[in-house]
């Protein structure tokens, strides 16, 4: 991990939110999803329930199931009525 990335870990392992960590870096809230992404990415987070809800996820991949194996995230992203943002589809 860079050292942004450790920065936004740090503050996860603190207990912060998405939002408290987006709000207290001064950062969009789709970067500090972007670092967590990576982070899950490189196995130093491992419980994304505590950054997505398990009901959220479980429609993200139920999309996922539906439009088949995709790396763009855009059909994921558009079938879901923009309701879900790049972030959270990445992490799932």
């Amino acid at each position: 991990p860079n050292y942004t990335q450790l920065i936004t870990l740090e503050f996860y392992q603190q207990g912060l939110t998405i939002e408290e960590i987006a709000q207290t870096r001064n950062l969009k809230l789709s970067t500090i999803l972007g670092h967590l992404a990576d982070l899950v990415e490189m196995e130093k987070i491992i419980d994304v329930d505590r950054i997505i809800s398990p009901e959220r996820q479980e429609i993200i991949i139920q999309a996922i199931e539906k439009l088949g194996d995709t790396n763009a995230l855009k059909p994921i992203y558009d079938y879901l009525d923009e309701q879900f943002n790049y972030g959270e589809l990445r992490l799932v």
